[in-house]
């Protein structure tokens, strides 16, 4: 988000580009998500990767589907899946309960 506002501050302050011409602003949205999708890729390779006791822990309190955690839950019991929330007017005083 901060590479996302720092080049779309920077192109309208030292380029003057600005969003009143659906051209331009076409044209700097895509340099924005252009920019941006290289810095959290080189961000993401050149960070080191969490630990797999942290990515264990992170799986018994969430409780994610395995299939997302590939083989970092292996061994660990699998649980099943939470009910979905769902919102119940009744419990809220709506006047068709």
């Amino acid at each position: 988000m901060t590479s996302a506002l720092v080049v779309s501050t920077a192109m309208r302050l030292y380029y003057g580009l600005s969003n009143d011409d659906p051209l331009v602003f076409a044209k700097s949205t895509l340099v924005t998500v252009g920019v941006t999708t290289v810095v959290w890729l080189a961000v993401t390779f050149l960070t080191a990767p969490e630990p797999v006791e942290k990515l264990q822990s992170f799986y018994r309190r969430v409780h994610p589907s395995a299939v997302l955690m590939g083989s970092y839950c292996e061994g660990l019991p699998r649980y099943p899946p939470r009910p979905r929330f769902r919102l119940e007017f009744r419990r809220l005083g709506s006047a068709d309960a």
